[in-house]
């Protein structure tokens, strides 16, 4: 997946786990969602925010098979989808997923 996060290109994922949001222009939601998972981010070492706009990207819609903006992918350290949450995610269930994965030791 090419990426770019604060100017420079995303070379790999989260230590430990890495959040994989897809947004689009006409997202009136996607902004408010990236500020939430960025949030996070700076709270959780080992996990990466990764925000995807797919508006002219439509193979990696297509492949993730992403129907809905925002679509969150939750992915261990090896890349592997472990959970997704499509729409808006209120901060409780990103924080459920994020301990189940840590919980499961899939680290």
């Amino acid at each position: 997946i090419k990426a770019i996060k604060n100017g420079k290109s995303v070379t790999k994922l989260g230590k430990d786990i890495t959040l994989l949001q897809f947004s689009s222009d006409f997202c009136s939601s996607c902004k408010q969602t990236s500020v939430l998972l960025e949030s996070i981010e700076k709270s959780r070492e080992g996990l990466l925010h990764i925000d995807l706009d797919i508006s002219n990207r439509l193979e990696l819609a297509k492949t993730y098979s992403i129907l809905q903006t925002p679509t969150i992918l939750i992915l261990d350290s090896k890349g592997v989808v472990i959970s997704r949450i499509v729409g808006a995610p209120k901060l409780a269930t990103i924080e459920t997923e994020i301990e189940r994965l840590t919980k499961n030791g899939s680290k």
